[in-house]
Order: structure tokens, then sequence, then C-alpha cells
């Protein structure tokens, strides 16, 4: 399992604004290649099921997770509940910044859930998590983004699990 987080600034974007878009997943495909596809059905008053189809390596990534959207607190965890790979869990954070624009924090474990591979491909697929949710921020706000942090931890010890 490994930990992946990335912290952005957008510039001249309310928190609203910026949450809305970065809640707005279905609109993912139009800001990013490597989203194929993303239907969003509702489940609940905050809750809704969201269906990923993503380009990994030379094949395609499909899972289903359960997103809680909080617009008071600006966050969006989720979860995966089926898909190809073991776990995958997190959150967007939106948070206003001092200039008037916002923060956007995207945090998430990943497993792909082989052992005997975790060592290469564990650390390709928080590459490429972290490359493609960058793109889909750029997309969403263009050159208003200035990247603040990215963090591709080292595998989470069995003890801490």
């Amino acid at each position: 399992m490994r930990i992946v987080s990335l912290t952005v600034l957008v510039d001249h974007r309310s928190n609203d604004e910026v949450f809305a878009s970065i809640a707005d997943f279905a609109s993912y495909p139009t800001h990013s290649a490597a989203v194929r596809s993303v239907v969003v059905t509702e489940a609940g008053p905050s809750t809704r099921h969201s269906a990923w189809e993503v380009a990994f390596r030379n094949g395609l990534l499909r899972w289903t997770e359960e997103d809680t959207l909080s617009r008071a607190t600006g966050t969006i965890t989720f979860k995966q509940i089926d898909g190809d790979v073991d776990q995958f869990e997190g959150s967007w954070e939106v948070r206003p910044a001092a200039n008037g624009g916002a923060y956007v924090r995207f945090a998430a474990c990943v497993d792909m859930g082989i052992p005997t591979l975790a060592d290469v491909l564990e650390p390709i697929a928080s590459r490429t998590l972290l490359d493609n949710t960058l793109a889909i921020i750029q997309g969403l706000f263009g050159p208003a983004v200035q990247l603040v942090d990215r963090a591709d931890d080292a595998a989470v010890p069995d003890a801490v699990k």
C-alpha cells in the first residue's frame, strides 16, 4: 500500500467555485486524456457512486467508488467499492487561501493487491495517479494552478495497515 498526496493553489477562483469544479467528476474526461469515462449516480443526499475507466500503462483500470461530499467542510471522501485494484480510498479538500484563491489537496491510499509485484506496480500506479490528478486540476483551472506539494510516500509497512 502506498500513500500519495498533491496540494495546489488555484488563484483567482472562489472556494465555492473550486469545490464545485472538483466535485464535477463527470467532466474529468474533458480535462485529462487519461480519464476515459466517469459515470456518476446519486446514492443519497450527500453520497454518490462514480464508475471510473482510466488509462493505465497499456490497458485500462476500472473501479466504482462511493463518494461523500460536504460543501460545509470542503471535503469529498471516496472509497472503492468494486474494481481492478485491491484498495483505493482517499479525499479531496478545498480550503480558502489568503489571496482569494483556494488550496486543493488530494490524498489517497493505493494497494494494487498483488504482493509479489507491489514493489514494481505500486510506484508506477502512484506516479500515474499523481500525474493524472495534476493534469485534471490543470485542465479544470488552467494556468491559475500552482503546485505547492507532491508526495509519493514509500510503501506503508504492514504493521501500520
